[in-house]
């Protein structure tokens, strides 16, 4: 970075392209700071001006891409160890109890409360159907009778009528074009 000044005393600083290494380094940094520039930059010891120059080119917008990419299938590898982990405590908590301390300084486990595995088991329940893509929540009547009932409430809407359940009511008044 070199800087020069002009004769009305503007001092223009002048950012040359980034060498290769400079490149590596930077895309290094920014890959372990989540993607952060700012915090990329000044760990690289490369400027944010010269960074945001670098993405502007295309052949490195690749290159960046592709280390979010990586960045986030760190995080995603991460959590996923988290969730086993969690998971694995879990199972232990339901097999063989919570942990307790004594009165006296010993522990022992006490079963999980009733509540405590009720939640849970919804919880794991409901995250299972997910995973296997399928319903959370099932809803009464046809798809066809739902959509009929919206299109009710529109028209009604449309009409400057009230809309809503019990509680809660929404007016809308259009001017008619009849």
């Amino acid at each position: 970075m070199s800087s020069s000044s002009k004769p009305c005393g503007v001092t223009v600083v002048e950012h040359p392209p980034l060498k290769p290494a400079e490149i590596e380094r930077f895309r290094a940094a920014f890959i372990a700071h989540g993607g952060d520039m700012a915090t990329a930059c000044q760990h690289a010891n490369v400027s944010l001006v010269s960074a945001y120059r670098l993405l502007r080119n295309p052949e490195y917008q690749a290159v960046m891409t592709d280390a979010r990419e990586l960045h986030d299938k760190m995080l995603d590898d991460r959590l996923s160890d988290l969730m086993l982990r969690a998971l694995t405590a879990t199972q232990d908590r339901i097999d063989h109890g919570d942990v307790v301390v004594n009165k006296d300084g010993t522990t022992s486990r006490k079963p999980m409360s009733g509540k405590d595995l009720g939640i849970t088991m919804a919880i794991l329940y409901d995250k299972r159907a997910l995973l296997r893509r399928q319903p959370t929540a099932i809803s009464t009547g046809s798809p066809e009778d739902r959509l009929e009932a919206l299109a009710s409430k529109l028209e009604a809407a449309i009409r400057g009528a009230q809309v809503g359940g019990e509680g809660s009511t929404t007016t809308v008044d259009m001017p008619a074009s009849e």
